[in-house]
């Protein structure tokens, strides 16, 4: 018998302004709506790209004001797929508007690596169960546009032009 279970993620809970979000398990509905979103945002990073698929320096770099805008907007559709369900209050306007720079950096990066990051880990999990010593993980899914280390999310600093979001001061629990 094949137990499922073992391919569904820890929880991780944020908490914000009283409302605690899990963002370890995505539902499968979510997860193609999460992903058409990742999609734009691939599109979006990929002005931050010479010909050759080099990142454009800093000093090079000429970006209208609305991208960062943009970026932001999508990363807020992405929060508001993962914390509505859960919270009907946790609009992406109303996550924009309360939340600083810090806590939402966190919060969008936790749900890009926790859609994305435990896949393999869990077809391994799987496989070891089922004593398959291949490699169960589907070639498609290394080679993903959608990963997150290409979206604006995983890819950035607050400092940077390049994405309005940090990694720095990701975790568990972000304060109010």
């Amino acid at each position: 018998m094949t137990d499922l279970d073992v391919l569904r993620p820890a929880r991780v809970e944020f908490t914000f302004h009283g409302f605690t979000v899990d963002v370890g398990f995505t539902p499968a509905r979510l997860a193609s709506q999460i992903e058409a979103v990742s999609k734009e945002m691939v599109q979006l990073g990929s002005k931050l790209l010479n010909a050759k698929g080099e990142p454009i320096p800093d000093d090079e770099l000429q970006l209208d004001r609305g991208y960062v805008a943009k970026a932001q907007e999508l990363q807020a559709q992405i929060c508001e797929l993962v914390c509505q369900p859960q919270h009907e209050e946790l609009t992406a306007d109303w996550l924009l508007d309360n939340l600083n720079l810090s806590q939402f950096s966190a919060l969008v990066t936790a749900i890009l690596e926790n859609l994305y990051g435990p896949q393999t880990a869990a077809l391994n999990r799987l496989a070891a169960q089922q004593g398959d010593e291949a490699d169960p993980t589907p070639p498609a899914a290394e080679a993903s546009d959608s990963s997150p280390a290409k979206t604006p999310a995983a890819t950035g600093s607050t400092t940077s032009a390049r994405s309005p979001s940090s990694t720095a001061g990701a975790r568990a629990t972000a304060g109010s």
